[in-house]
């Protein structure tokens, strides 16, 4: 889905957002195929690479980012690019499976024997589980 080709992270009507230290939008904007053009803080450094798959500009520069969008839309190959580049970012680190198989390990969750059809009831203090073996 592509809802927009540029989304701007600005919002100068609060004080919250020029510092946000893990701003979601720097994630959720390149998920919908949005390029996201940014303020230059932590949060967003950590997932937008300026130039590969979004841009980021000084804090505190709003005319500076007013100036990314026009120079973004003077080279429409670039926000195609960039487009691309951001999706490929997101799939192969945001989502369920690319976090998945770290997520396993870490928790060392073993893959289920899928050919045994035995079946027993595990009971717990407040329910009941069917493990299969």
């Amino acid at each position: 889905m592509q809802s927009c080709e540029v989304f701007l992270g600005m919002n100068i009507g609060k004080d919250v957002l020029w510092g946000e230290g893990c701003p979601r939008v720097s994630v959720e904007a390149p998920a919908a195929g949005c390029i996201p053009i940014a303020f230059d803080i932590i949060g967003n450094r950590e997932v937008i690479h300026s130039g590969f798959n979004g841009i980021l500009v000084p804090r505190y520069r709003p005319d500076l980012m007013a100036n990314a969008l026009v120079n973004l839309y003077r080279n429409p190959g670039e926000i195609e690019q960039m487009r691309r580049n951001a999706l490929a970012l997101i799939r192969s680190c945001h989502t369920f499976e690319a976090r998945w198989p770290a997520v396993k390990e870490f928790l060392s969750i073993a893959e289920p024997d899928v050919t045994s059809t035995e079946t027993t009831i595990v009971k717990s203090s407040t329910k009941e589980y069917a493990a299969i073996h």
